[in-house]
């Protein structure tokens, strides 16, 4: 899992050899985004007791895979999209305006075709509201929708706007986090 986990790793970090940058956001900032998520998720993981912890590492490392689809794929378009959330608008709420679907819908398709493991595409499609997760990755999503929403409370986010909501009091619960000491924390 630690070698593939590097593979990945370094594949990734190709993509955002070349950085581009649209107001706030840029791809180095995104790069520092997901792994600094990847790490904290992992943490969150191996604490909270969570079986298989080392999972959330690749879960979060491609949590915002959608997002690097859209600003590889979809540039122009993925622009207008952050200059909109520079304005004050949810990210996710832009995308799907603009559209029809947002970053952890494609995210998580485009993960299924290439066979990503479940708690992978988990942390993908419902890194944004993990009580949402059905699956037996629950708590792998979980443990990424808190440490994506730490990281982004720290300047560490996404888009460069560090404007992600706090996960629900039960995401926290069913992790065995105080909701207080997380939001104090972030």
């Amino acid at each position: 899992n630690e070698v593939k986990n590097l593979a990945i790793t370094a594949s990734l970090a190709d993509v955002f050899k070349a950085d581009a940058t649209v107001g706030c956001y840029s791809r180095k900032g995104l790069w520092r985004h997901l792994v600094s998520v990847a790490a904290a998720s992992r943490f969150v993981a191996s604490r909270c007791g969570i079986r298989r912890f080392e999972e959330a590492y690749m879960a979060d490392l491609l949590h915002d895979f959608g997002l690097i689809l859209m600003d590889q794929f979809l540039h122009k378009v993925f622009n207008d999209i952050v200059r909109a959330v520079a304005s004050g608008r949810p990210l996710c709420e832009c995308e799907r305006q603009r559209l029809g679907f947002d970053h952890t819908q494609l995210g998580e398709r485009v993960a299924c075709h290439w066979n990503l493991p479940a708690s992978t595409m988990a942390a993908i499609r419902y890194h944004h509201r993990a009580d949402a997760c059905e699956s037996d990755s629950r708590p792998i999503a979980q443990a990424v929708e808190i440490a994506d929403f730490l990281c982004s409370a720290k300047q560490r986010s996404a888009v460069g706007i560090g404007r992600v909501d706090s996960p629900s009091g039960s995401t926290f619960a069913a992790l065995s986090i105080d909701r207080q000491a997380g939001v104090a924390a972030a």
